[in-house]
């Protein structure tokens, strides 16, 4: 990362002055400006859903490994090493198309792979099937929250933009534990497939709801910033 940003070379311009104001002010600034943009509103809420439903795999794994598929610590960390697998592999492939920009698509396939397999998991018995589902999971997660980071990035003002990653980071990282504290929960009523084909399922709808919604809402104000 270091030698990245030293290999960096950018025109050097100096930043127009700017009336201090209220921290509050900047801070409401960015969230007006979200609220007005669906093509950085639909990606941060598609974000927040599944960040506290579908990708609570550090709670999950483990009891899904022990209980489920009855397997040893040797057999957990192979199911943890399908998403880093897959992880890997997916941040290979869009290195490869990133000359094309952020695609709208990539958002949604990541988005409808990371809930589906995670059913897929739910439902299979087999080490192997789990660990190809778990590596295909990774892939989505990947593609989905890259997509997401490069998409709101790039849409964002300059003057905007660290109030605009703020609240990335904030659904991205802030709700894990209530996601956690859900997955905890459901896996301690019905186990560990319960709990990941609830979070899939709860996911995937919440994730279709948020994109109508928002398609439907910003097509009747053709002044907004298209998706």
């Amino acid at each position: 990362m270091i030698v990245g940003l030293l290999l960096m070379r950018l025109p050097e311009e100096k930043p127009a002055l700017r009336r201090r104001e209220p921290i509050w002010a900047n801070i409401a600034a960015g969230i007006d400006y979200v609220r007005r943009t669906p093509a950085i509103l639909e990606p941060l809420l598609l974000m927040a859903v599944l960040s506290m439903f579908a990708m609570n795999f550090n709670v999950l794994v483990p009891a899904y490994a022990k209980h489920t598929l009855r397997l040893t610590e040797t057999g957990y960390g192979f199911l943890m090493a399908a998403l880093g697998i897959g992880a890997f592999a997916g941040a290979i492939m869009l290195a490869f198309i990133s000359h094309r920009g952020p695609q709208r698509f990539l958002l949604v396939a990541g988005a409808t792979g990371v809930t589906l397999f995670q059913v897929a998991v739910a439902l299979v018995r087999s080490f192997p099937l789990a660990f190809l589902f778990l590596a295909l999971t990774g892939w989505s997660m990947i593609t989905f929250t890259a997509s997401v980071n490069t998409t709101i990035q790039l849409a964002s003002p300059d003057e905007l933009r660290g109030r605009i990653m703020s609240l990335y980071s904030l659904v991205f990282g802030g709700v894990i534990p209530f996601g956690s504290l859900f997955a905890g929960t459901v896996a301690g009523w019905g186990g560990a497939p319960v709990a990941l084909a609830a979070g899939g399922v709860i996911g995937l709808g919440l994730a279709l709801v948020v994109s109508y919604s928002i398609r439907q809402r910003f097509r009747q104000k053709p002044g907004t910033d298209s998706v």
